[in-house]
């Protein structure tokens, strides 16, 4: 389980470094897709569905627009 959200965390990490880099509002779940993918390899399929459940969360969160909200 700490294995799949450090996966989680990082993915997120690199998500935000990767703001710059991709378009404003395209590819937000680019980094979230090796992560639960990993996840489930490491530790599992509850672990995993977990990883995909925060990364579609934070992903609407922070960078589906309008960004720090979850509105659509």
């Amino acid at each position: 389980m700490t294995a799949a959200l450090a996966l989680f965390l990082a993915a997120l990490v690199a998500r935000f470094l990767l703001d710059d880099v991709l378009p404003a509002a395209g590819f937000p779940f680019l980094t979230f897709f090796p992560a639960v993918i990993l996840s489930a390899l490491v530790a599992g399929l509850g672990p995993s569905l977990l990883v995909a459940g925060l990364s579609v969360l934070a992903a609407w969160y922070f960078f589906i627009p309008p960004a720090f909200t979850f509105k659509l």
